[in-house]
């Protein structure tokens, strides 16, 4: 079996590709200096471990020998980890998302040899299927073109970068006020699903950042609408078949509009996520089930992403055997089999199992619709047990072994959360492992990186890993007002501002002491996670607080206004900093 480039390197996903039969380069300037001495278009392809269609691309295109040929003989080909290298994700997805309208994963780049793209996007199939353009129809355009108008592909590179610079780097600035904060839920409220929970339509994804900053809203200005949305999103998820009900955990996101049918990768981010959105709804409404859910999905985070280092690994992949939710799905036949048919028929009306809730002929766990307690949860846990332990001689899905900053960092302040809520000094011991795993293994020379991966650590962190990291430790210090934390965080608030902070407001992705890809720029809406710019920006508001320093608390309200129109807007995709701001007017 043939190796490439990729052989070297020890991100899970570039490992899925060594063994292709596409010469794929990891990004090196190598790579760029090729392509410029061939004269040959570049094909970048980003995804990440456990991302389904990045295996489907990868089994139709990317080990098929024709495909590869056409890739070889005519492209300069990169693989990159999108969580390894975010910056590079984040510009390309911006590209992507101006040309098509839309981005996702796999993400698939043409550019010149000067990194500009001049053609983008996400899954191809192989060969032309139902009206969509194939992949290698697409590679043999674009190698005609390359050769008999490439003037035109040139331009066309040139255009979009214009385009990007000109509609995704500019502020919307406005003076926000308090009032802003509640114009914002005002139009969060417009798009509330109030049947199932959530926002808009499918699919639907958890977003624990938006759900903690409506439970805060609702602690400040007692708006009980802000509660209601809060608590029927919590209660949907946990109906739903995006919440593993045999062993804990949350999948990525649904793809219908019930939460129902999962798309079953599980991410260390989401499920920290949740276990704050929980924690904090807990705290107000008392509600067991919550109490249930937060301590099963760190039962499930313990026992199947835990590294023996003690930072917790990046995610679980939606296939196992090749086959997308396998590991989590159940044959009626099967389950009658496993339970008796008296269990089995208790179960089946416990968990909806019409025909309606199948995938695959295969039945999605799921209580949506039902009305339930503590009781009716306590009643079947027996025979989810007895589910569980027969699932666990399953094939498991794989795990993605990087410990990433960031994501280690949002779980370490949720775990904090979730020990001062429920008094439990266990949670915050197992933070504490985790900021101590950082500090070991992710910092070097005083500077954060990103991610650690069997001993070795790559790639300078970016604005969410310090962030983050800062976060987790205000979180910490909140529960236990230690001083020399205090130092700490204002050692590592220090550093970060010098590498990332501009002058006109806010923080960049980027460390000026990285590498920049065509454009600097900064990542002020939330995604999966919040954005690292609001993220750094609450949490300097939250450290002049402590110092009773008024100067540094201004500049950073003047970084929010900087941003401010959007913040107003589009508060659904910035609910960090509509977090800051709260922050800001306590």
């Amino acid at each position: 079996m043939s190796t490439n480039r990729l052989r070297d390197e020890k991100s899970p996903y570039l490992k899925q590709h060594e063994n292709n039969p596409v010469n794929w380069y990891p990004w090196i300037e190598e790579a760029f200096e090729k392509a410029e001495k061939e004269d040959k278009p570049i094909f970048l392809s980003i995804g990440y471990s456990t991302c389904h269609w990045c295996h489907r691309m990868a089994e139709e295109s990317f080990e098929n020998e024709e495909i590869a040929d056409i890739l070889n003989k005519y492209f300069i080909s990169i693989k990159v980890d999108r969580e390894e290298r975010y910056d590079i994700d984040n510009i390309y997805m911006k590209f992507c998302q101006a040309m098509t309208g839309k981005g996702g994963w796999p993400m698939s780049i043409f550019m010149t040899p000067d990194k500009k793209p001049f053609y983008t996007g996400t899954y191809f199939p192989r060969v032309d299927f139902r009206g969509i353009t194939g992949f290698k129809s697409i590679l043999n355009s674009i190698n005609r073109l390359w050769k008999e108008d490439k003037e035109k592909l040139l331009n066309s590179s040139e255009e979009i970068l214009k385009f990007v610079k000109e509609n995704y780097l500019n502020s919307n600035s406005l003076e926000l006020e308090e009032y802003s904060i509640i114009e914002s839920v005002e139009r969060m409220s417009q798009i509330f699903d109030s049947e199932y929970g959530g926002f808009g339509e499918k699919p639907k994804f958890p977003m624990g950042h938006n759900i903690s900053f409506l439970i805060e809203y609702y602690n400040k200005f007692n708006d009980t609408r802000a509660l209601k949305i809060a608590e029927k999103t919590l209660d949907s998820i946990f109906k739903g078949g995006i919440y593993d009900h045999i062993g804990g955990g949350f999948s990525r996101y649904s793809v219908d509009n019930r939460w129902i049918i999962p798309h079953f990768e599980k991410m260390l981010y989401d499920n920290a996520l949740l276990i704050e959105a929980y924690s904090r709804a807990y705290e107000i409404n008392r509600n067991p089930i919550y109490k249930k859910i937060v301590y099963d999905t760190i039962d499930f985070l313990k026992r199947e992403m835990k590294s023996d280092e003690g930072g917790f690994f990046a995610g679980i992949d939606a296939d196992s055997e090749g086959d997308e939710g396998k590991f989590y799905l159940w044959n009626r036949s099967e389950l009658e089999l496993i339970l008796g048919k008296d269990n089995f028929n208790k179960l089946r009306d416990y968990f909806n199992m019409e025909k309606s809730m199948e995938l695959k002929n295969r039945v999605v766990l799921n209580r949506v619709g039902k009305d339930i307690d503590i009781e009716d949860y306590n009643f079947i846990d027996r025979e989810l047990k007895i589910l569980f332990k027969h699932r666990e001689n399953r094939i498991k899905p794989k795990v993605d072994s990087k410990i990433i900053c960031s994501w280690n960092s949002i779980l370490a302040k949720s775990l904090f959360v979730a020990s001062r809520i429920f008094e439990d000094e266990e949670l915050a011991n197992i933070g504490e492992d985790i900021l101590e795993f950082i500090r070991k293994n992710l910092i070097k020379d005083g500077r954060i990186m990103t991610a650690y991966i069997e001993g070795e650590v790559k790639y300078k962190g970016y604005i969410q890993d310090y962030s983050c990291f800062i976060d987790a430790l205000l979180e910490k210090y909140h529960n236990n007002k230690n001083e020399d934390l205090l130092g700490e965080i204002e050692l590592y608030i220090k550093r970060m501002k010098e590498l990332f902070e501009d002058e006109n407001g806010g923080f960049f992705l980027v460390g000026e002491d990285a590498e920049i890809v065509l454009l600097r720029a900064k990542e002020t809406t939330d995604g999966a996670i919040a954005s690292g710019n609001s993220i750094a920006i609450k949490s300097i508001i939250k450290l002049a607080k402590i110092l009773d320093d008024e100067k540094m608390k201004e500049n950073m309200k003047r970084a929010l206004d900087s941003n401010g129109k959007d913040i107003r807007d589009l508060g659904i995709y910035h609910s960090e900093g509509l977090r800051a701001l709260l922050e800001y007017y306590k």
